[in-house]
């Protein structure tokens, strides 16, 4: 999730200070995504058993949807200590 890299780069998320108003609104945006994606897998999932044999339907959710949750869990976990960071010791600049 490139877009998070911008407002948080892995040097400020080592010393842990970010940009919270706009890192929180990609968060919230990438968790939203996740949800739409699972929703959407459910119900592909129904149309797919009425068109594919279970073999099929699983090597297409393998190549094409779970990757991309992955990525997305990857991206929120990687994400979850700067986010819930709640106070700030003098930043390590000179």
């Amino acid at each position: 999730m490139t877009f998070l890299h911008t407002v948080a780069p892995l040097y400020n998320r080592k010393h842990l200070f970010v940009r919270r108003c706009e890192l929180d609104s990609r968060l919230n945006e990438l968790a939203m995504l996740q949800t739409d994606l699972l929703i959407n897998t459910q119900i592909l999932n129904g149309q797919f058993y009425e068109l594919y044999s279970f073999d099929v339907i699983d090597e297409w959710f393998d190549l094409y949807i779970t990757p991309i949750l992955g990525r997305i869990n990857t991206t929120l976990i990687e994400f979850s200590p700067v986010r819930n960071q709640t106070s700030w010791s003098r930043r390590p600049l000179i």
